[in-house]
């Protein structure tokens, strides 16, 4: 058997260099067993069980079908108001995963071939969803032959890296006779694309619908598409960002500077303070001049306890903030207590924050080995963190969130936002931080 596989991929190799109709070369292997068992493999290792005879005839003809269509595109040029469309599946799966549209131009162009790949959420514009628009895509980005690759709905694409690595065999088969060399893949950007689901629903008009919001250009669009034509828009509104009603929990009152500075620095927060201890209440209010209004309330109760209440709330804080020391002096962690960055803490943290929002850990570990321990605990929950080490402090702040992918540009800009607007307040003099110092602090750990 190994023999003639040999064989027949020697003679699939020798097609190929003539230029000649490559089958798939298919390899069949029979076990003898006391009951039948259908398994294919479509790709990788990853074997595909099947119920019938049938199916395995489906699946090999789809191979063959795919064969056919690959050796067509790799011996002829398609015409100016042509393209091939592909649907690829993972296996096993019925739903779609990404949708090929293979076109070329007649008029000279710099590149021979190369793919690419529609951010999601953007394959509904004209550039991408139209076949004109890909014609100009085509022309404008100087390929002989683009495949434009647009990502469906109801998947999960974790960079565009993976999406590459993805795409990588079926873009080989999908080249012009006589490329040789490395396929570019090209994108407006440098990840996915984002694409959010809001809602989705049937009516007996217009069937099956969702409402969803998509980035595009930095600024965020929420959009009504009817699946029967994904790629009209029916309609859209740009969503403005707002401070109104942005929410926070602060656990750790003490003399409530911090609580106070929010609250004057920005008009509209609603601050929610949190401490075990009632005599710190008493000395924010007498010492430190801390007003209780509506829109900063203190609450005097245990911090676990609190999350634990807001969660069968179904409360949403745009930001929860630890800021509260420990008073078990036998480990080298000064601030949280350790029993609040426990699993389950975490996962109530991560269940109370709302879509973008952030949790905020004021850190003082002097112990290597549990600082390291405690910032992998926070990878388990959460996608993105940022570190900041106050200069001249043993305090280090930690950032952390499931949607906001920190940059040094962002924080920049935050920093500045800060600054201006406490000035405007006449919170400071000059400014809250030193931008220069503020960056150069900044440790992006994923």
């Amino acid at each position: 058997m190994e023999s003639y596989c040999l064989s027949a991929y020697d003679k699939l190799e020798n097609a190929k260099s003539l230029g000649l109709m490559q089958f798939p070369l298919i390899r069949f292997a029979a076990f003898k067993s006391s009951f039948k068992i259908l398994e294919v493999c479509m790709a990788g290792d990853k074997m595909l069980r099947l119920n019938n005879i049938n199916e395995v005839i489906e699946h090999v003809k789809s191979i063959q079908d795919a064969a056919f269509i690959t050796n067509g595109l790799a011996t002829t040029t398609l015409g100016g108001s042509e393209e091939a469309t592909l649907t690829l599946s993972v296996p096993g799966e019925s739903m779609p995963r990404y949708t090929i549209y293979i076109l070329d131009q007649a008029a000279p162009a710099a590149n021979k071939y190369g793919v690419f790949i529609v951010p999601q959420g953007r394959e509904s514009e004209w550039l991408f969803g139209t076949l004109e628009g890909r014609k100009q895509l085509a022309a404008s980005v100087k390929h002989a032959r683009l495949a434009v690759a647009t990502l469906a709905r109801g998947q999960r694409y974790d960079s565009l890296d993976a999406v590459k690595d993805e795409l990588a065999e079926s873009a080989k088969r999908l080249a012009p006779k006589g490329f040789t060399g490395q396929i570019p893949f090209l994108s407006l950007g440098s990840d996915v694309g984002k694409r959010e689901k809001v809602y989705e629903g049937h009516s007996k008009s217009t069937g099956y619908f969702v409402v969803e919001d998509v980035e595009v250009n930095g600024s965020t669009f929420r959009r009504l598409i009817f699946l029967d034509n994904q790629f009209l828009v029916q309609s859209e509104a740009k969503l403005k960002t707002s401070t109104e009603g942005a929410k926070i929990a602060v656990l750790g009152l003490g003399g409530g500077s911090l609580c106070m500075f929010l609250r004057k620095c920005f008009e509209k927060l609603n601050v929610v303070a949190v401490d075990i201890d009632e005599a710190m209440l008493e000395i924010a209010k007498n010492h430190f001049e801390l007003k209780v209004d509506n829109n900063l309330q203190v609450l005097i109760e245990d911090g676990i306890n609190f999350l634990a209440k807001e969660i069968d709330k179904e409360s949403q804080y745009d930001a929860i903030l630890f800021d509260m020391d420990s008073k078990d002096s036998s480990v080298g962690l000064s601030c949280p207590p350790r029993q609040f960055l426990q699993e389950d803490v975490m996962a109530n943290v991560k269940k109370l924050l709302s879509k973008k929002g952030q949790f905020i850990l004021n850190l003082v570990c002097r112990d290597t080995k549990l600082h390291d321990s405690i910032v992998s605990n926070l990878k388990q929950h959460f996608s993105h963190l940022v570190s900041i080490k106050l200069e001249e402090e043993v305090n280090e702040v930690i950032l952390a969130s499931n949607r906001i992918n920190y940059d040094k540009e962002q924080l920049d800009a935050a920093v500045r936002l800060l600054n201006a607007t406490a000035r405007n307040k006449n919170l400071v003099k000059i400014k809250c931080l030193d931008l220069k110092d503020f960056i150069s602090s900044v440790n992006i750990i994923s």
